[in-house]
C-alpha cells in the first residue's frame, strides 16, 4: 500500500486528506486528522474513511448519538414514575451526552470561522450554543497548553463530555423511534442466525 499526499500541511491545517492506493486499483480518500505533534516530529493522529459526496453527506456520528440518546431515554423513562414520553424526552435532551455530537473537521472548520468573528449561516440556536460552548472550552484549553495546535483542542474538545444532545425534542424522538426499530430488526437477525444454526 502506497500513500500519496495531495495538499495541504498537517501543521497549518489540522488535518490534510491522503488517498490510499490498495492492490485492486480503487482509490480511497482518507482524512488524518493530527492530535498531537511530538518534540522529535513523530504525529500522533486518527484516520477516518471519507464517503464520496453526494448532493447531501449523512452525519457520521449519527449512529452513535443514536445508541447514547437511546440509552439516556432508556434510563430516565425507567426510572421515572407514570413517565410520559413528551418530557423524558424533555429531559433526555437537556441530559449530559457522551461527547459533543458534531465530527472533528467541522467543528475545527466552525471554530476557525468564530476566531475570525463570523458564525457559519444556517446553525440553528441549538448548533450555535454547541459551537460557541465550543469555542469557550477551546480558548480555555488553549490558555492552560498555549503550545498546542489549533486543531488538537479542538479534538480535545469535541471528545469531552458535553452538556446536553443539542437537539429539539422533535428531532430526539425521530431519533429514539429510529434507533429502537433498528434494534429490533438487529435483535431479529441475531435471532435468525441463532435459529438457522
Amino acid at each position: 500500500m502506497t500513500v500519496a499526499y495531495r495538499g495541504g500541511t498537517l501543521r497549518g491545517h489540522g488535518y490534510a486528506r491522503f488517498y490510499l492506493h490498495f492492490s485492486c486499483k480503487r482509490v480511497r480518500p482518507v482524512c488524518i486528522f493530527v492530535t498531537e505533534i511530538k518534540q522529535d516530529n513523530t504525529l500522533l493522529f486518527t484516520m477516518r474513511t471519507l464517503r464520496r459526496k453526494a448532493h447531501r453527506t449523512s452525519f457520521e456520528y449519527r449512529d452513535d448519538r443514536g445508541r447514547n440518546l437511546l440509552e439516556v431515554f432508556n434510563h430516565l423513562f425507567n426510572t421515572t414514575v407514570n413517565a410520559r414520553v413528551e418530557e423524558v424526552l424533555s429531559r433526555a435532551v437537556n441530559h449530559p451526552s457522551r461527547r459533543f455530537w458534531v465530527s472533528e473537521e467541522r467543528a475545527l472548520r466552525v471554530v476557525r470561522a468564530m476566531e475570525r468573528g463570523t458564525i457559519p449561516p444556517r446553525c440553528n440556536a441549538l448548533k450555535r450554543e454547541m459551537y460557541g460552548e465550543i469555542h469557550r472550552r477551546v480558548r480555555r484549553l488553549s490558555a492552560i497548553h498555549p503550545d498546542w495546535p489549533l486543531n488538537r483542542l479542538v479534538w480535545v474538545v469535541v471528545n469531552q463530555e458535553a452538556p446536553r444532545f443539542y437537539l429539539s425534542v422533535s428531532s430526539a424522538h425521530a431519533i429514539v423511534v429510529e434507533e429502537k426499530k433498528r434494534c429490533r430488526i438487529e435483535t431479529m437477525r441475531r435471532l435468525s442466525r441463532f435459529l438457522s444454526a
